[in-house]
C-alpha cells in the first residue's frame, strides 16, 4: 500500500512538472545542464593537472630538504 502511494506520488510530481513547464524552458534547461557538465568535465581536468603540479612541486621541496640535511 505505501509503495503504490509513493509510485503515485512520483508520478504526480512528473505529471505537474511536465504540464507546468514550456517545450523551449525544457530546451533551455537540457542547454544549462550541458553547460554544467562540460564545464566539470574542464574543471576536473584543471584539477587532475594542478594535483600533478602539486606534486611535483612537494616532491622537490623534500629533496632540496634532504640536500640540506647532509
Amino acid at each position: 500500500m505505501i509503495c503504490d502511494t509513493v509510485v503515485v506520488q512520483g508520478l504526480r510530481e512528473s505529471l505537474m512538472y511536465r504540464l507546468l513547464t514550456t517545450p523551449v524552458e525544457n530546451v533551455e534547461w537540457s542547454r544549462y545542464l550541458r553547460e554544467v557538465s562540460e564545464k566539470e568535465k574542464y574543471n576536473s581536468g584543471v584539477i587532475a593537472k594542478l594535483s600533478g603540479e602539486l606534486d611535483n612541486a612537494e616532491q622537490l621541496k623534500n629533496a632540496d630538504v634532504s640536500c640540506l640535511r647532509i
